[in-house]
């Protein structure tokens, strides 16, 4: 057979094996035309690749059973000949240029398999007994876990060479891949190991010339496993093309430098494992679904792109055979589709240019882009530029890129405590086809707006989300041409992503948009998502009220909602649950929450990432009100769960892992510091240092510390959530608020007075300019404030302070009710005695005196004061002298008091007659 014979028989054999395995016969007959002998030679080779395919090695199929020779060195004569130190067992496969076949060790030393490859008889040309001398000279310097080891070697008594490699029991790549039903952040594992062991050969100068799945093995315990380097080339060489025999490779995943002829380099392997995982994502080979002759399969290779993998996932949703494909994934058509789209379809296809160095640079180039898209960091396929870091920016912060509700929400307790919490409802997967596709016109929208994003407005590291999204409002507005559907779909997600970055009026109106658009279309299911998302937007501006009303009406909708998708349900009572909890009626948002934990854990189990968004929040309200055991019992199970799901998202196992280390702050278990460290770990392996994705469990490390009586430590750790928050430029943002009166808090009960000072000034000024000047968290920092005045010696300032929050004892606010009450009014009365100063009646001490909540502690500060306060006015002589005989009886109480109480109480004792 001649070499353009043999080229002929090679491409139709390779097109032949893209269809499946019940057309191909029929697609060679078709191909084949009239040429009887092209046909025969061709299914020949089909049924040598069915013989050999499951086995442990493939060999190349360009010299299945078409070469010239004897084949009867594969039959059953073999079995028991011997080779050295190996005895032959039985036949694994054959092809063209040689023999597989399962050999055992005798020669006593110890046991083993191998598996044994034998020169095919009837090749004599040098080159070819060259190339097989070659392979053993590859393999003998390869030493690597995912590559298939060279045992031994040596010539039988015809000066034949053998090969004994390692022998591997598993099933080709992309089948054991679909047989364990692996989703796409497995099956991307998988391939990292296989760039890995390409990589290696690479730096030991070998490219391999033959990556395909056949090619590639992965055992039943998950172990890759490269095989055949039978036409591998070493780059040291200065071999040049100079035969028919050295363009020795498998077409379908042949480079185009490779069809050509020319010499290959290490792009060829990149080039191949871009085509590898191009099937493996999609299911489908990139190449040759539609060329229906040898030449036509070659000139597609030269001139054509592939199909976009999110695209051929999506091209024939409707048909079994793909539904059957994205169901291998764990997705639907439509679900595969919208992962793929983005990143992974720009890996693909930078890997796949037909220009060399337009490729990837090396194969550990490609691994490292893979390993950036599962840590959800900026892949390098996509430019890399600026405008497309803000839309990684974006995706980290899961802001509505796709149709879901992107809440924020702070749950603080104590000190500050927060979670914040980002949903981007990745339950959304099960939508229909319709859905799908506006999810898509979001996503692409929202991506248009950062890549047309005016540079002028992204200054450098400087960069400033909310002059990007402002811009794409700006674009919907002029955008006339939309459905109302697509349009209410759109809008929501600009409302989402604004109230992402802490833009909450702007969110609000986004929102608001969405509603009406959604009632234009006349879809309800859209209607009732876009009222929850509207109802966060009022709950990020405390207008708690509001946010209730439209909780209110997506619930009374969702009643006359036949059929409606679980999760609204599920959502509406999360977000409502949530409402009741920020306005203090945790006894209704308990209830609603529960509900809500149930129903999606028993649709959707334990360790799934909504689940576990509900079981975070639940487990912090219940460790909030006290019920630490009943927060124990959802966060430990979950947090185990989670552990142990090694597919789960990072940021999900974040939340739980803070949930659970709050319910273990409230017991005081120090188990709950490697908790909070754990959750700062996992969030800078998300973001990286210095993220504002950190802040959240950066703060609630610090109020651990502060809580544990390390207050210069967790204020240490605060002021790097400041210069985070700091940093994004967003004009009165709350959240950098919120942190600076943490810090505040810290720094007083340190000791460092002054920087408290200023850090809980400019705290309360950004609540005041927001129009919330006595929001709870203000109430705080006031208190922080005072205190560290009073500290400080500034006992005016402080006592005009402390003046300003006394309305708020009267049991509006949660932060001075019962005993803490008694926290303002005693201040109140000792800042007066510290400045000599008292008022009629000494209102403050005694309201102190009258409070039912009153401490032991508290009621003898209070007599101290009052007596005080009488003696400056010198009245209530018999009321004076009740006060000494009180104190005195309560003296050994005196040590527990604040010191300028305790020493006016010892020294009032002392003047008493």
């Amino acid at each position: 057979m001649d070499a353009e014979r043999f080229r002929q028989v090679r491409l139709v054999f390779e097109a032949a094996l893209n269809e499946p395995a019940e057309r191909r016969t029929d697609f060679a007959r078709d191909a084949c035309g009239q040429d009887a002998a092209l046909f025969d030679a061709v299914m020949k080779m089909l049924a040598a690749d069915a013989a050999v395919t499951d086995g442990f090695i493939e060999l190349p199929p360009d010299l299945r059973e078409s070469a010239p020779g004897d084949s009867s060195r594969a039959d059953e004569d073999m079995i028991g000949r011997r080779f050295g130190a190996w005895e032959i067992r039985d036949v694994i496969g054959q092809g063209g240029m040689g023999q597989v076949f399962l050999a055992e060790r005798i020669d006593g030393a110890y046991e083993q398999r191998a598996a044994l490859k034998l020169m095919r008889a009837g090749w004599d040309p040098v080159e070819l007994l060259n190339r097989f001398k070659q392979e053993r000279q590859i393999l003998a310097a390869l030493n690597h876990p995912n590559i298939a080891r060279l045992l031994d070697g040596g010539a039988d008594g015809d000066g034949n060479p053998y090969l004994v490699l390692e022998y591997v029991e598993g099933a080709p790549i992309g089948a054991y891949c679909d047989r364990h039903r692996l989703d796409l952040t497995s099956r991307l594992r998988v391939f990292q190991a296989v760039c890995a062991a390409v990589s290696y050969a690479h730096q030991r100068l070998v490219v391999h010339r033959d990556l395909k799945p056949s090619n590639i093995l992965v055992t039943d315990d998950g172990q890759v496993k490269l095989l055949d380097f039978g036409i591998a080339k070493l780059l040291a060489t200065d071999s040049r093309v100079t035969a028919p025999q050295d363009r020795l490779f498998t077409v379908g995943y042949a480079a185009p430098e490779q069809v050509r002829g020319e010499l290959p380099s290490v792009s060829v392997d990149v080039y191949a494992l871009g085509l590898l995982l191009y099937e493996l994502l999609t299911g489908q080979r990139a190449y040759g679904r539609t060329a229906s002759t040898p030449a036509a399969y070659e000139r597609e290779i030269l001139t054509a792109d592939p199909e976009l993998p999110s695209r051929a996932a999506m091209s024939e949703a409707e048909t079994e055979r793909l539904t059957a494909r994205a169901a291998a994934r764990q997705l639907d058509p439509q679900a595969l589709s919208a992962l793929l789209a983005g990143d992974l379809d720009a890996i693909v296809m930078r890997a796949l240019r037909k220009e060399p160095d337009a490729r990837y640079a090396s194969v550990q180039a490609l691994a490292e882009d893979v390993q950036a898209f599962l840590e959800r960091r900026p892949v390098k396929a996509r430019a890399g530029n600026l405008r497309y870091h803000v839309t990684r920016f974006v995706a980290r912060h899961r802001l509505a890129v796709s149709l879901a509700v992107a809440s924020v929400l702070a749950l603080s307790v104590g000190l500050g405590l927060a979670l914040w919490q980002a949903d981007v409802a990745r339950t959304q997967r099960d939508l229909a086809a319709q859905e799908a596709s506006k999810a898509r016109a979001v996503a692409d929208f929202m991506v248009a707006v950062f890549e047309s994003a005016d540079p002028a407005a992204v200054d450098g590291a400087t960069l400033q989300p909310k002059d990007l999204l402002d811009q794409g409002v700006r674009r919907l507005a002029q955008d006339h041409s939309l459905d109302p559907a697509t349009r209410s779909a759109l809008l929501y997600a600009m409302g989402s992503a604004q109230l992402g970055v802490a833009d909450s009026k702007a969110g609000l109106a986004q929102m608001q948009a969405a509603v009406a658009a959604a009632q234009a279309a006349g879809d309800p299911a859209a209607e009732i998502r876009a009222r929850l998302g509207l109802g966060v937007a009022h709950n990020t501006l405390n207008n708690n009220q509001d946010a209730m009303q439209q909780y209110e009406l997506a619930r009374a909708m969702l009643g006359q909602l036949p059929d409606a998708p679980p999760e609204l349900g599920e959502d509406l009572d999360y977000f409502q649950g949530i409402e009741f909890g920020q306005i203090d009626q945790k006894d209704r948002a308990i209830p609603m929450l529960r509900a809500a934990y149930s129903r999606r854990l028993a649709r959707l189990g334990l360790a799934h990432t909504s689940t576990l968004k509900i079981a975070t929040t639940l487990a912090f309200y219940l460790s909030g009100v006290g019920q630490v055991d009943a927060a124990l019992a959802i966060s430990e199970p979950s947090y185990q769960a989670a552990r142990q799901d090694q597919e789960l998202p990072l940021h999900a196992l974040k939340d739980i892992v803070s949930a659970h280390a709050y319910a273990l702050l409230r017991k005081d278990d120090p188990k709950a510091e490697a908790l909070f460290r754990e959750a700062v770990d996992i969030d800078q392996r998300i973001y990286g240092p210095g993220h504002p994705g950190t802040t959240v469990s950066l703060n609630n490390l610090a109020f651990w510390l502060s809580r544990q009586n390390r207050p210069a430590e967790g204020a240490a750790i605060m002021e790097q959530v400041i210069a985070i928050r700091r940093g994004l430029h967003i004009e009165r943002y709350e959240l950098l608020g919120f942190s600076l009166i943490n810090a505040a808090s810290m720094y007083q009960k340190a000791g460092q007075f002054e920087t408290a000072i200023s850090r809980a000034r400019e705290g309360i000024d950004i609540y005041a300019q927001r129009d919330k000047p006595f929001d709870r968290q203000a109430q705080k920092g006031r208190w922080a404030l005072i205190q560290a005045l009073e500290h400080h010696g500034d006992h005016a300032a402080a006592l005009t302070e402390n003046t300003a929050m006394l309305p708020y004892t009267d049991g509006r606010s949660p932060e001075f009710d019962g005993a803490d009450a008694n926290l303002l009014w005693l201040t109140q009365a000792r800042l007066l005695a510290r400045l000599q100063r008292s008022e009629p009646e000494c209102p403050a001490a005694r309201a102190v005196l009258a409070n039912e909540a009153t401490t032991p502690v508290q009621h003898i500060e209070a007599r101290i004061l009052l007596l005080d306060c009488l003696l400056r006015q010198r009245q209530g002589q018999d009321e004076v002298a009740a006060l000494r005989d009180a104190i005195r009886q309560q003296s050994a109480l005196l040590p527990e008091l604040p010191p300028f109480s305790r020493e006016l109480g010892q020294a009032l004792i002392a003047r008493a007659p």
